[in-house]
């Protein structure tokens, strides 16, 4: 169904449990995740009735783009892709294709379909979103129409809103993390750093859990010795769990960005199954975390967005 959601051109997807707002004109965007039952937004947003600016690669990535659902491909930092030829491409800050206009088509009352080709990579990258009565599918297919592999990421941009209460939770006895920034509260000249803690234990919890009023920032992957294929937040104080689920062989590599007023005053988790990690396809060469796309061929996978009661 058409509709408008801050000004902008939408498309609604509905079922009992959930409604999701996707937007043509920015990227594709699944601006908003409501959860019916409690009448609650699950994605990260921003105060104000409409947006104040259109997406432009030439500002970056800023904080008003910087909320709900965001596909950044071929990159998430800005740089020169290198190809084995030899010749450059340039990327842009977050990647090529969230300030783009898709072309979306709404199928049925709980699927749309969406797409977008980026002829400086012969790619095509197609996105199903589908509401199941068990969470929101959102399937992808990337075509390399090159006569070269591609190495180039793709990285789900799903940033979470933020809530008092809240952690982190992972399935697993132990896990090792590498620090993906520079300076964050994970330390400071401490990118590619690794760590390992037990779960649970006070050192993990102090990564784990969620202090809105920190005023610091964090982004982390999980390092490949690290497998699982679902990441979930615990929110205590709506008694809930959101599960994201993901295809551990194609996306390994998850990101987490811990967004605490350290980075424009907001609040938002970031969840971020990714084909590469390090968020740049240079950085994923340098610490064995890519993935090849090969020439000519189609590349498939899927995540599952759900929430889930505590109590």
């Amino acid at each position: 169904m058409r509709v408008t959601f801050k000004g902008e051109d939408a498309i609604s997807l509905q079922s009992d449990l959930y409604e999701v707002v996707i937007l043509p004109n920015r990227g594709a965007k699944i601006a908003s995740i409501l959860y019916k039952p409690l009448k609650l937004e699950l994605l990260s947003q921003l105060p104000g009735k409409k947006y104040q600016s259109k997406p432009n690669p030439l500002h970056g990535f800023t904080s008003e783009d910087s909320t709900g659902f965001d596909d950044m491909f071929p990159s998430i930092l800005a740089e020169e892709y290198i190809w084995d030829s030899g010749e450059t491409t340039s990327i842009q800050d977050h990647g090529d294709v969230w300030y783009r206009a898709w072309e979306c088509h709404s199928i049925s009352p709980s699927e749309c379909l969406s797409s977008i080709e980026l002829t400086d990579f012969s790619c095509l990258l197609e996105k199903s979103i589908k509401i199941h009565n068990h969470g929101i599918q959102v399937a992808y297919a990337l075509t390399n129409k090159s006569e070269a592999p591609f190495r180039g990421l793709w990285a789900a941009h799903a940033l979470f809103a933020m809530r008092p209460g809240m952690f982190l939770e992972v399935n697993l006895p132990s896990v090792e993390i590498i620090n993906a920034m520079e300076n964050s509260a994970l330390g400071e000249k401490a990118f590619g750093k690794r760590y390992t803690y037990t779960i649970p234990s006070a050192a993990w919890e102090d990564v784990a859990v969620f202090n809105p009023n920190s005023r610091s920032c964090a982004k982390y992957y999980f390092s490949p010795s690290t497998v699982f294929s679902r990441c979930s937040i615990i929110d205590k104080q709506n008694s809930i769990a959101i599960h994201v689920d993901f295809d551990s062989e194609i996306t390994p590599y998850v990101g987490i960005w811990k967004n605490e007023k350290g980075w424009e005053g907001q609040m938002n988790i970031g969840i971020e199954p990714a084909t590469s990690g390090m968020d740049a396809p240079s950085l994923a060469k340098e610490f064995g975390m890519g993935k090849v796309f090969p020439a000519h061929e189609t590349t498939v996978w899927d995540l599952q967005i759900s929430v889930e009661p505590t109590i």
